[in-house]
């Protein structure tokens, strides 16, 4: 008789259960022999596609949706705010003067995410953009990628993919966005990536990235033509094309003032100018 996909996840749940007990502190130190890497940014800002273009290189495993596979910290579906946490930003935020506690629990269960991680682990999600400053005392050689994209497109997707207010999203871009690059003198490896550039020049970008990273690019050059999973939901490879311009054209005039209205200083700071088409 065979046994099932939900027995087999409560065996491994039991037997990880078992195994964190045994010894907790030596998980923190086993992190310490990988190279880890935290893709962030605002949701909807492209760090997926970025990141499942790092799946096909062979020293690279990637932890998609990570705070999602760990209750060390606060994951904020589980708070009831999905990735619109801006609003509760002192439940979420920490800093290198936060306890260090939650670092083991965290260590373990990312190492575990796969049976045999490599050499560089990649951490997607959106939250590391408010916790870089902690995350790397507790991974001492971790590496911030900051994804950026046009504020317009993400609050737009934000509201298409959660179904929010637009003016929360925008705000929601707006935080989470100005936290990540106000933070940046206090990073040790901070790599700033827009995501129009990487769509129009994705061989440069990439080749940036992987110097940054200490990578081979190699590996991933041929798939820019070819084309990969852009979302970890995608069931084929697609090419990597602007998405903004559809975004942004959902958007009505009064939309365009509201986000405007919610996020000038970071959309300015930023580059991003008012959009002059609009829906009618």
């Amino acid at each position: 008789m065979s046994i099932t996909a939900a027995v087999w996840r409560r065996i491994r749940s039991l037997a990880l259960h078992a195994l964190w007990f045994g010894s907790k502190t030596r998980w923190l130190q086993a992190a310490q022999r990988h190279d880890w890497v935290f893709v962030a940014g605002c949701n909807r800002s492209g760090k997926t596609t970025i990141s499942n273009l790092f799946r096909n290189h062979p020293e690279v495993s990637v932890i998609p949706n990570a705070n999602m596979h760990t209750r060390a910290l606060p994951e904020s579906s589980r708070e009831g705010c999905p990735h619109i946490w801006a609003e509760r930003l002192e439940r979420f935020r920490l800093t290198e003067t936060d306890a260090i506690e939650p670092a083991y629990r965290l260590a373990f269960d990312w190492l575990h995410f796969y049976p045999r991680p490599r050499r560089v682990i990649m951490v997607e999600s959106d939250l590391p953009a408010i916790q870089m400053r902690w995350l790397q005392e507790v991974f001492s050689n971790a590496r911030l990628v900051a994804v950026v994209r046009n504020g317009y497109a993400v609050a737009e997707g934000l509201r298409m993919k959660e179904g929010y207010a637009i003016d929360r999203c925008a705000r929601q871009w707006r935080l989470s966005t100005a936290v990540m690059l106000n933070d940046e003198p206090f990073i040790r490896a901070f790599h700033l990536v827009h995501y129009e550039e990487f769509v129009e020049r994705p061989e440069a970008v990439t080749r940036k990235l992987c110097s940054f990273l200490g990578l081979d690019p190699s590996p991933l050059l041929p798939l820019l033509g070819s084309g990969w999973r852009l979302g970890n939901n995608d069931p084929t490879v697609s090419l990597l094309r602007d998405g903004n311009r559809e975004l942004i054209g959902r958007l009505t005039s009064e939309e365009l003032s509201v986000i405007r209205q919610n996020a000038a200083d970071v959309l300015d700071r930023c580059g991003y100018t008012m959009p002059v088409e609009a829906r009618s």
